[in-house]
């Protein structure tokens, strides 16, 4: 992957390699204008592909390569330029594949967070490089070492999803890479081998799994003998939400297996709607990522049972999509979920309006917007964190951690330009820091590298407004257990 696909495969790039011998064979006397070109565009490259290099783009040289041309996996932020930067970021993030729309509006929030800092003119200047990871873990580990050593990044934002992290975590511990995790929520990332190197301010799913489980609480306290119904959509990540939540509910509710419903992302969810329907449990719990939305709109084509059962879903479900399922109010009026909260204050006022400026949404409504752009901020304080001199390392910027999230030191500092200025001459005086971001307080576990704590709204449609909105029930701020 990512070299020239082999004569076998693409038969072109064996012709023009064999040009040389050919103009030597023909010779003297002959003036021919030849073209040994394979490709100008990708799409010139259709009818090379085979089924083991279904995909194939054209590179700078105008060959046809499997996968993404090493020139194309890394482009400079636009509102980051590396001139004059002495400090790389690499950005890992789903530019191509399925996951690429869901990353748009975490990408959107590091490219504001990095845009902030820059305009900050703090020393040393950080760049920084977006890296595609595609949809699959050889491109994903070919962008990781893109970002490590052809832009020499000492830390890395993303991925953004658990199962590549887990996937390039070997990596990172391997090339001594700082990984700062925005919206990577596995369990499984807490238990890793990770030389300290593996950081992330998005809240774990057992801290989810606690907010659902309260909700849930009250349901079995308002009714007795309350069933359940999960539906989950599977993953490839161990210890993922649902797991944290079946655990417990299992053991605390007596859920039985015959509740729990699992459908892979992206199937036809008319199935796993009749199943939910038949069992007429009075609650449903929907976990997933990006699929709650048609669920509930298949859900409202079982009429009465969408009329007489409240659905919970999970944090990635409060999004514009949710509210467009259907045009059935009773359906929508039942739904309700968990998800991130952004912290009330000037700091999360001004990134909530810089935000909508620059992608044309609500960071509210964007799953790990808030904690995304906390990550890049994070590992900025961290460059900030280190002796004037010193090399900014990976393991320099993991061991500067602790540094940004000291309680007892006194230096209250707000994420995002209003403060950050504060902070970095805080850190330069030797001082510690306690940062508090959009997304909550960053309060790291040293041992582990997860925060310990996070808002978490429980939200209902309101559809007694036109068009249906969110609106907030209640905010917890559960803490690991």
């Amino acid at each position: 992957m990512g070299r020239r696909a082999g004569e076998a495969a693409l038969v072109g790039a064996g012709r023009a390699r064999l040009a040389p011998w050919l103009i030597a064979v023909l010779g003297g006397g002959c003036s021919v204008a030849l073209k040994y070109d394979e490709c100008a565009i990708d799409a010139d490259c259709v009818h090379l592909a085979t089924p083991a290099h279904p995909t194939l783009s054209c590179s700078s040289d105008h060959f046809c390569v499997s996968g993404v041309p090493e020139e194309r996996l890394c482009a400079p932020l636009t509102e980051a330029p590396l001139d004059g930067a002495t400090v790389t970021f690499g950005i890992l993030a789903h530019l191509s594949g399925p996951l690429a729309a869901s990353d748009q509006g975490r990408l959107a929030a590091i490219r504001l967070a990095a845009q902030e800092v820059r305009q900050l003119n703090l020393k040393p200047t950080i760049g920084a490089v977006v890296c595609d990871l595609g949809s699959d873990a050889e491109q994903a580990r070919r962008a990781l070492q893109a970002a490590v050593g052809r832009y020499q990044a000492a830390a890395v934002l993303g991925p953004t999803d658990s199962a590549m992290a887990l996937e390039l975590a070997p990596q990172v511990v391997a090339t001594g890479t700082l990984m700062m995790l925005g919206s990577a929520t596995a369990l499984s990332i807490r238990t890793l081998v990770d030389a300290n190197l593996v950081w992330r301010t998005a809240p774990a799913d057992d801290l989810q799994a606690i907010v659902l489980m309260l909700r849930m609480g009250e349901w079995q306290m308002m009714k007795q003998d309350l069933t359940f119904d999960i539906a989950y959509a599977s993953s490839l990540v161990p210890s993922g939400l649902e797991a944290s939540l079946i655990g417990v509910v299992s053991e605390a509710l007596a859920l039985s297996p015959a509740n729990v419903n699992v459908f892979a992302p992206g199937a036809d969810l008319k199935p796993v709607a009749a199943k939910l329907a038949m069992g007429m449990a009075p609650l449903s719990v929907l976990l997933s990522d990006d699929d709650t939305p048609a669920l509930v709109g298949a859900l409202a084509e079982w009429g009465t049972f969408a009329h007489a059962t409240t659905f919970l879903a999970s944090s990635s479900a409060r999004v514009p999509a949710l509210l467009a399922a259907t045009t059935d109010l009773n359906t929508l009026a039942r739904v309700e979920g968990t998800s991130n909260a952004l912290q009330a204050g000037p700091q999360t006022a001004a990134f909530r309006a810089n935000y909508l400026t620059l992608s044309g949404a609500d960071a509210e409504l964007t799953p790990g917007a808030g904690s995304t752009y906390d990550a890049y901020y994070v590992a900025a304080a961290a460059v900030g964190a280190l002796s004037a001199g010193q090399p900014v390392t990976g393991t320099a910027l993991a061991a500067a951690m602790p540094r940004l999230t000291n309680a007892r030191s006194g230096n209250y500092v707000a994420v995002g330009p209003l403060d950050f200025g504060k902070a970095w001459q805080a850190l330069a005086a030797g001082e510690d820091v306690n940062l508090n971001g959009v997304s909550g307080e960053i309060d790291f576990d040293l041992a582990t590298g997860d925060v310990v704590t996070a808002p978490f709204d429980v939200w209902k449609v309101n559809t007694k407004v036109s068009p249906p909105q969110f609106s907030v029930i209640e905010t917890y701020v559960p803490k690991a257990p």
